[in-house]
């Protein structure tokens, strides 16, 4: 699996384009996008929390 600094993914990949108009709505495919957002593109789990309006613990939770 490649790895790429967070600094590298920020740059390359914005929350926004990775979760796209209508993502948050729809909780399975919010829950796959934010999955997706940190273990993919390096995003914390709070830097994911906060853009789509949950707690980090929440967020945590939807990682599993």
């Amino acid at each position: 699996m490649l790895r790429y600094s967070h600094g590298e993914t920020v740059a390359n990949r914005e929350l926004d384009k990775i979760f796209g108009e209508g993502t948050i709505k729809d909780k399975r495919k919010r829950n796959k996008r934010a999955k997706e957002a940190v273990e993919r593109y390096g995003y914390t789990q709070k830097e994911v929390a906060d853009f789509i309006g949950v707690h980090y613990s929440v967020a945590g939770r939807l990682l599993r």
